[in-house]
This record gives C-alpha cells, sequence and structure tokens, in this order.
C-alpha cells in the first residue's frame, strides 16, 4: 500500500466519523433541549412549595383503581401549559417524563405502596410499578392528543 492510499484513507474514515458525528451530536442536542424545557415544565408541580399544600401520596382510601379515573385526577390536576406541552410531545419521546412525572405518579397513586387495582388496570397480570406508571403517562398523552 502506498503512502498516498493510507493518508486518503485515514482521511475518509476521519471525514465519515466527523459526519457521523455532527449528526448524532444534532440530535442529540435536540433532544437534551426538549428534554431540559419539558422536565422544567412538569417537575413545578412535584416542588417543595408545591407538596408542602398537597400530599405528595394519596391517601389509600381515594386510590383510582381504574386507567380512566388515574387520567381523569391527573388532567384536573395539570395546566393548560403541561397540558399543551404533554400534548406536543412525541409519543417516542415520553420516555423524558420517566423520572420525573412518571415517579411522582408511582407514589402519588400508590403503585409502589399496594394499589394493586390500579397495577392491574395498567399492565395486566405482569404488573410492576414502573411500567404502570409509563403506561398511565402514555394514556394521558391519548387522551391529550384527542382533546
Amino acid at each position: 500500500m502506498s503512502e498516498a492510499w493510507k493518508s486518503s484513507h485515514k482521511l475518509e474514515k476521519a471525514v465519515q466519523g466527523r459526519f457521523l458525528w455532527s449528526d448524532f451530536w444534532g440530535g442529540y442536542m435536540h433532544t437534551i433541549k426538549t428534554i431540559a424545557e419539558t422536565m422544567t415544565a412538569l417537575l413545578v408541580p412535584f416542588t417543595p412549595d408545591v407538596l408542602s399544600r398537597r400530599p405528595d401520596v394519596l391517601p389509600q382510601s381515594r386510590w383510582p383503581a381504574s386507567m380512566e379515573d388515574t387520567v381523569d385526577s391527573l388532567l384536573s390536576r395539570m395546566s393548560a401549559q403541561d397540558k399543551a406541552m404533554v400534548k406536543a410531545t412525541k409519543r417516542e419521546d415520553l420516555m423524558i417524563f420517566h423520572h420525573g412525572w412518571a415517579h411522582g405518579i408511582r407514589r402519588y397513586y400508590g403503585l409502589e405502596s399496594g394499589n394493586d387495582a390500579l397495577l392491574t388496570a395498567a399492565c395486566g397480570q405482569q404488573a410492576d410499578a414502573d411500567r404502570a406508571a409509563m403506561l398511565i403517562v402514555e394514556a394521558v398523552w391519548t387522551e391529550l392528543q384527542h382533546s
């Protein structure tokens, strides 16, 4: 192999890598910006000031047992701005709500504390609090798409 071929091959690989990296970086930065905007808007309902005015865990006697009741409860607690932001989120991007909003759903509606009726309503026999919370997020998103 000639030195010229080796140099051109290295340059070609470097150029290919740069283009792949720039494509990745552009998509990555867009995703990070979307996540930051979304989390900022959704974490507001779970700030200490707001939590001091309402409990972060619903009393067991008021736990919803169906997806419909849970979605209705969430929608009644969401601001118009939060609803618009969730509605504008793509279905494939709903996972950005897993650590903030879905965590609050798991705690507030007792998915981690024994609300088996809601777990079963959300997941069927393979009940899992994380999965149930994300299915509830998706159900809220679906309801907002129809409104």
